[in-house]
């Protein structure tokens, strides 16, 4: 299973979908000669100089037999220098007919430089509902995520008080681990640490566990003011009450979570009892909006539900 949640949650639901209903689908490097419609998804680092020119001659070649091709816009590459900015993104954007992104901040932010039309799709909840537990400590927190957001936990850590004492989860990936073990810890809170593989079954047995999750950021750097809601809807989901970085695309859900940049340590526990009322409800009235199903829905609008 893929950590990005752009190939998971995105282009893989998209493709599912899209098969449900009947459509040929191909994935991969490779654009199909005759298509109808190519959707483009984020393009990784590996081999980027080679790989960047190979995508954009296929979207030429794809355009010129008359497909319709959308961009998949999930970070904003074009907001600060960048190599896939600069040799793929500003280049695509010329050839591209739409495009989406996962947050309404990143369509604000798109929308300065791109003119075309541009759909907000979110990223679905991939995990299991569980019912919010009475809170009896704040012992045990859960803090889960793409390398690419590890420096923000460590931060985070770092710039805890000396009075903070309690045990960390962390689920990331290998590439996570060792930004962790690289980083030597200034922190003078009492923290021990037990850190495992990302797994949607993990992050279930980690949030039984859990007495709340933790999502810092940082709401002043471009590359992740766009982010999608995803990280704290599936907190919301596994019943966890959750204490966050007010990001652009968590202020609509602010009633069902703490603000973490404003947030002491040690939260008392009838706090967090108070908030898990409130995650229930989340799970009630918000949450459905965010299904496979519905978000898979949106994407056969978008793409095209008839042959």
């Amino acid at each position: 299973m893929s950590q990005l949640a752009s190939a998971r949650l995105r282009l893989g639901l998209a493709a599912a979908n899209l098969k449900d209903v009947g459509h040929e689908v191909c994935v991969g490097e490779q654009i199909t000669p005759n298509c109808d419609c190519v959707l483009v998804g984020k393009i990784e680092a590996n081999d980027l100089m080679t790989r960047a020119p190979h995508w954009l001659d296929q979207i030429d070649r794809a355009k010129a037999s008359g497909a319709r091709v959308v961009l998949d816009y999930t970070d904003h590459h074009l907001g600060f220098p960048s190599a896939m900015g600069s040799s793929f993104y500003k280049p695509v954007l010329g050839k591209v007919d739409s495009c989406v992104t996962s947050s309404l901040h990143m369509r604000e932010m798109l929308a300065r430089i791109f003119f075309g039309e541009i759909r907000v799709i979110p990223d679905p909840i991939e995990v299991p509902y569980i019912p919010p537990k009475a809170v009896e400590s704040t012992d045990n927190i859960l803090w889960f995520g793409h390398p690419s957001n590890v420096s923000y936990l460590l931060r985070w850590i770092d710039g805890l008080a000396h009075h903070s004492s309690f045990k960390l989860i962390v689920l990331t990936n290998s590439i996570g681990f060792q930004v962790i073990q690289r980083h030597t810890f200034t922190t003078r809170a009492s923290i021990s640490m037990s850190a495992f593989e990302w797994s949607v079954e993990n992050m279930v047995s980690a949030a039984r566990v859990a007495d709340f999750c933790v999502i810092p950021s940082d709401i002043h750097d471009p590359k992740k003011s766009g982010a999608s809601s995803n990280r704290l809807l599936a907190s919301l989901a596994l019943g966890l009450p959750t204490a966050a970085s007010p990001i652009p695309s968590y202020r609509e859900f602010s009633e069902y979570f703490f603000d973490l940049d404003a947030t002491l340590l040690p939260i008392e526990p009838s706090k967090l009892l108070g908030l898990a009322q409130s995650v229930a409800q989340a799970q009630r009235e918000v949450l459905p909006k965010y299904s496979m199903e519905a978000i898979g829905f949106q994407w056969v609008e978008l793409l095209g539900n008839r042959h």
